[in-house]
């Protein structure tokens, strides 16, 4: 009873398939325990004597001699066998035993449904029905002063659902950095590793330049970047490639969520980084890049693009 009960409760608060089935191999050994143990240190004489112990008891029962009498020698039998029981009583009684044994697994299993895995699964429903209320249909900017995020409906114009992967990409990146997986595409140790910084692409020698633009430097750096205008950002020697950036963003919109046949996303099967772009970043090997996605590849793929300079930075 309690390894049902508690059994129950376990694997419904387990979240992850892969857990789950981890989970009830698990419950499968507590379960088994016992028996693995008792296998593992009794006798080979004390292991037959129980497994035919019931055998014993329904020869008495249906008065069937089971066992010849050469195999008693095996055992001692200490009492008495119980008097005589019609055969049809027997089996009444046993067919009975496994009704009960039946209905009671069947109404703890009903039970533990209702109390447990049901009213967890309409929290959970009624949580992803509170989020937006399943709009997703809309797109956001951080007001460029008070740095808050402010949100528009993006249902009216085909222009901007085809670009809802360049939020959804941004959001992947934070999910990335703070030890999460992607919700969008499989999570990869490497792009993992250059989001926070850590692969050797990364790191340069003080004063030199990473190999890799990595989304990722000294706070005291961050806190001037407000100061940094478009201009001297483009005349900066940061201004590169943001290859990292760039790979993430296309995954994102190759994901089953966002890569369909009319989302305007077909270029980016055609790139894999944005030395990929021809054309001062209008067009891939077959494929035009729409306007809206223009504006925003020009700035991610800076210097492929052709809006680097090689200077120093503009100061504020």
């Amino acid at each position: 009873y309690y390894l049902l009960t508690f059994g129950q409760g376990f694997l419904a608060g387990t979240m992850d398939i892969g857990e789950l089935i981890l989970n009830t191999c698990a419950l499968e050994f507590i379960q088994n325990v016992d028996d693995m143990l008792f296998e593992a240190m009794a006798t080979r004489s004390l292991i037959l004597f129980t497994q035919t112990a019931k055998i014993f008891r329904m020869d008495a029962l249906s008065q069937q001699p089971l066992l010849e009498a050469s195999h008693f020698e095996d055992f001692e039998i200490a009492g008495h066998v119980p008097a005589r029981v019609p055969r049809m009583s027997a089996w009444r009684m046993e067919i009975l035993n496994v009704t009960i044994a039946i209905a009671f697994v069947i109404f703890h299993s009903v039970s533990g449904y209702v109390n447990l895995i049901q009213p967890f699964v309409d929290a959970a429903s009624g949580v992803y029905n509170e989020v937006c209320q399943h709009d997703i249909d809309f797109t956001y900017l951080s007001h460029p002063v008070t740095g808050v995020p402010v949100f528009a409906k993006a249902s009216g114009s085909g222009e901007v659902l085809h670009m809802r992967c360049w939020w959804a990409s941004q959001y992947e990146m934070v999910r990335i950095r703070a030890g999460f997986e992607p919700q969008q595409f499989e999570a990869n140790a490497t792009l993992a590793e250059m989001i926070n910084g850590v692969h050797p692409s990364c790191q340069a020698p003080f004063g030199d330049i990473p190999p890799m633009a990595c989304p990722a430097m000294d706070f005291s750096e961050m806190s001037q970047l407000p100061l940094m205008t478009e201009k001297g950002y483009y005349a900066s020697p940061s201004c590169r490639d943001q290859d990292v950036a760039f790979d993430v963003l296309r995954r994102t919109c190759l994901s089953e969520a966002f890569d369909q046949p009319i989302a305007g996303l077909e270029f980016f099967h055609d790139v894999r980084t944005c030395g990929d772009f021809f054309d001062g970043c209008r067009r891939t090997a077959n494929n035009n890049v729409s306007f809206g996605w223009f504006q925003k590849i020009r700035k991610l793929c800076s210097h492929t693009c052709g809006l680097c300079a090689s200077s120093e930075v503009v100061a504020t």
